[in-house]
C-alpha cells in the first residue's frame, strides 16, 4: 500500500541512482491495491535500475528473507498515515534480526 513508504523509496532511488550509478532498488512483497500496483509497476517499467518481485502474487517470506540477506541496506519509511500511526512495521524486526543497515525516517 501507498501506505508503506513504497513511493518514498522509489524517489530516494532514483537520486540515489544519479549520484551512483550502481544503486538499484528492489521491491518485493504483494500488493492488494491495484491502482497502486499499477503506479509501481509504471515506475519499475521507466527504471531499469528498480524491480519489482511479487507485485500481484504472493511472495513466500522465505524470499522476502533472502533479499533482505542479500540487500546493502533496507528503507523504512511509513508517511503519516492514521493505519500506521503508533505501529511498528514488521521489516524493521526483520531487518533488524538479520542485522541489515536502515535507512528510517526521522
Amino acid at each position: 500500500a501507498e501506505s508503506t513508504g513504497v513511493f518514498q523509496a522509489i524517489a530516494l532511488a532514483k537520486k540515489l541512482h544519479e549520484i551512483d550509478s550502481q544503486i538499484t532498488l528492489k521491491i518485493i512483497g504483494f500488493c492488494s491495491i491495484p491502482s497502486t500496483l499499477k503506479t509501481i509497476k509504471q515506475e519499475v517499467e521507466k527504471y531499469h535500475f528498480i524491480s519489482l518481485a511479487g507485485g500481484d502474487n504472493l511472495v513466500p517470506h522465505q524470499d522476502i528473507l533472502k533479499a533482505i540477506v542479500n540487500a546493502d541496506f533496507g528503507i523504512i519509511h511509513y508517511p503519516h498515515n492514521y493505519s500506521t500511526m503508533n505501529s511498528t512495521p514488521t521489516k524493521l524486526y526483520e531487518y533488524l534480526g538479520l542485522k541489515l543497515p536502515i535507512l528510517i525516517q526521522d
